[in-house]
């Protein structure tokens, strides 16, 4: 709680104020009061405004802008050389609320220098990532023509090896029996299935192993929900071991 002490005989000439939010002052600087708080509302009860939350430091800089004004020394030499409380609270007031709007100009002036700062440093750093997100990307390109040639090379090998264009087209035909869970559509799906088998293990034979060829011999056709992704896992091939 801050309280100046100032008080002419019969009158309270005192600030108070209390829970961060609420202030109780001469009825003199109610409209220096309202200047800075239009949003404040009065307690008629406690006799006593409440300013609006999110103003608690506004009403420390207030008061301790009224303390160090001179302004209730003031209003009391008023009192007592009968002097014009108009004209000397007017005067005080408008230099009170000169010093507050200079401190905020201060402080909104050194955040936006602050800001401009962090501004032309982010910049830079910004130039500098895309530069890198260039360069990954060109090397990025150039590892998958390589990836797409070696794969090319690797599966024209594989053909002397393996019937690739046999195993892609029984993979088709399992997936086609799953488009009417029937019998006989069951035993097309297995035979294929068993001619992959075959397939396998002539590769596994040769040091060969393909995942999506796993896939499909050990997909149910019974779970079709499950398994049918299986079967449109891209063909490769890997040397066993």
């Amino acid at each position: 709680m801050s309280i100046l002490h100032t008080k002419p005989e019969g009158k309270n000439m005192n600030i108070k104020t209390h829970d961060a939010r609420y202030v109780s002052f001469p009825f003199e600087l109610k409209d220096a009061f309202r200047e800075v708080f239009p949003n404040a509302k009065w307690n008629p009860t406690s006799r006593e405004w409440q300013v609006v939350k999110g103003s608690e430091q506004r009403l420390v800089d207030w008061v301790k802008e009224v303390e160090a004004s001179g302004i209730l020394q003031a209003m009391l030499d008023q009192e007592t050389a009968r002097l014009s409380e108009e004209e000397v609270l007017q005067l005080q007031i408008r230099l009170s609320k000169l010093k507050y709007d200079i401190s905020i100009e201060e402080n909104a002036t050194e955040r936006t220098a602050n800001a401009k700062m962090r501004a032309e440093q982010l910049k830079e750093q910004l130039a500098g990532l895309e530069q890198q997100l260039h360069a990954w990307k060109e090397a990025r390109a150039l590892a998958e023509a390589e990836k797409a040639k070696a794969k090319a090379e690797v599966m024209t090998i594989l053909r002397d090896v393996a019937d690739v264009d046999e195993i892609e087209c029984l993979r088709t035909g399992m997936k086609s029996d799953w488009r009417s869970i029937k019998a006989f559509n069951k035993d097309r799906f297995e035979e294929k299935q068993d001619r992959l088998s075959e397939i396998r293990d002539d590769l596994e034979t040769a040091g060969l192993y393909s995942e999506a060829l796993s896939k499909a011999i050990s997909a149910n056709y019974n779970r079709r929900d499950r398994d049918l992704p299986d079967l449109s896992i891209e063909l490769e091939f890997e040397i066993d071991g």
